[in-house]
């Protein structure tokens, strides 16, 4: 069983869905938008991102948006090579490590940020001051008191998609406490110190990620979860990953995935999902463990996330094509272990009845809620409140709209 049932996607109509990541990516709706993306001249419109999403989901699934009623969050795209060259990527200068040396090209930057005093043999390090543009946000109503750190890609023709899967993780890791978010491009030097724990979304191949970045994950000691991409620019910026660490990157596994197991629970992974699965070898057991296995349609497996003590690795972004019962509620539990290690073990559950609109039968609405409340079953009720069909296609051929405030009866049973 899970430890506790945190919000996830659901499935929604194909136009309210998209719309909404548009809104997001264009800064609309997006709690993690940074000033600086913001004032880009070349930002896409909502018509825009529509466009790349019609065009990604069709990539994917071969069909486009419009052509099906329930849409979900697609993958990034494929990768573009199975196996990355170990390499940090900034700026267009790269430090390669191959056959046991490292090659570095200093990228003409400063890095300005935290600042290091001397207390006897201590370090004390200051934290750097959060980048302007980025966003803070309070924990959900009963939250820890923890403090995260979310960092998303958002360079490429598919910048928006990092930002969405950034607002996803903020839903989650704010049931943890507070929370900051921003491009990991504008990450500086010694911004770690402020908080409690980072969570990067890697969702962009070869995302240009700061060194100093690269520098403080290596050296922290805070919780650290890496998602999919650019764990190859980690591994090339410190030598010593796979002996401190346990573990290290093989390549992305394009095999056929339909599920993952986790805790001795086979969770489903939609077979749309064609991004591929960064393997892992784990090279000393003593210091690193498999958290989810992967498995194929042959029946082999692989790891999925791999935990090395304050570190953990998944290797998808596990946002995409998400349904009731999704490898994502491994992710969501995972961050227990990360975030809250010592949080009890509480199996809820909530019952949303979705959808419910000025078209709703009063006499359904109510048989439904009395039944689930003489049951003492949690519920909650999702409601928009116009109803629209234009053309007629579920009213005989006649037009229809109206809003809820037009439909008395439904609304007193909401009430």
């Amino acid at each position: 069983m899970m430890r506790n049932s945190l919000p996830k996607l659901g499935r929604r109509a194909a136009v309210s869905s998209i719309v909404a990541v548009a809104l997001s990516a264009s800064g609309a709706l997006s709690p993690a938008m940074s000033a600086a993306h913001a004032a880009t001249p070349t930002q896409m419109t909502i018509s825009q991102t529509l466009s790349q999403l019609s065009d990604l989901w069709a990539q994917q699934t071969g069909e486009r948006p419009e052509e099906n009623t329930e849409r979900r969050l697609p993958s990034p795209p494929r990768p573009s090579w199975m196996c990355p060259n170990e390499r940090v990527v900034l700026g267009g200068t790269r430090t390669t490590r191959t056959a046991g040396t490292t090659t570095t090209t200093t990228p003409t930057s400063t890095t300005t940020g935290a600042t290091t005093t001397a207390t006897g043999t201590t370090p004390v390090v200051t934290a750097a001051a959060v980048p302007p543009g980025a966003k803070s946000g309070a924990g959900a109503p009963g939250a820890g008191t923890g403090k995260t750190l979310v960092l998303y890609d958002n360079t490429g023709p598919y910048s928006w998609l990092g930002e969405v899967y950034g607002i996803q993780t903020i839903n989650l890791v704010s049931h943890f406490g507070a929370w900051t978010a921003h491009p990991v491009g504008q990450y500086t030097a010694g911004e770690l110190a402020g908080f409690t724990s980072v969570v990067y979304v890697g969702s962009t191949y070869d995302e240009p990620v700061p060194v100093p970045f690269l520098d403080d994950v290596t050296a922290t000691k805070i919780p650290v979860t890496w998602m999919y991409d650019n764990i190859w620019q980690l591994t090339a910026r410190d030598p010593n990953f796979t002996a401190t660490r346990g573990f290290t990157w093989k390549g992305f596994d394009t095999s056929s995935v339909t599920e993952v197991d986790y805790k001795g629970t086979a969770l489903t992974r939609d077979i749309l999902n064609q991004g591929g699965i960064m393997d892992h070898v784990i090279t000393d057991p003593a210091k690193a463990s498999v958290v989810a296995t992967a498995k194929r349609a042959d029946g082999t497996t692989f790891p999925w996330a791999v935990r090395s003590g304050n570190f953990t690795y998944v290797g998808e972004i596990p946002f995409s094509y998400v349904t009731h019962d999704d490898r994502y509620l491994a992710f969501s539990d995972m961050l227990f272990d990360s975030l809250n290690p010592t949080a009890a073990t509480r199996h809820r559950a909530l019952v949303r009845v979705e959808d419910v609109g000025p078209d709703a039968d009063p006499a359904e609405l109510r048989a439904v809620t009395n039944y689930l409340f003489s049951k003492n079953v949690p519920f909650s009720v999702a409601v928009y409140p116009r109803y629209r069909d234009p053309k007629g296609v579920d009213n005989g051929g006649r037009a229809t709209d109206y809003i809820l405030s037009q439909r008395p009866a439904v609304v007193a049973e909401l009430k």
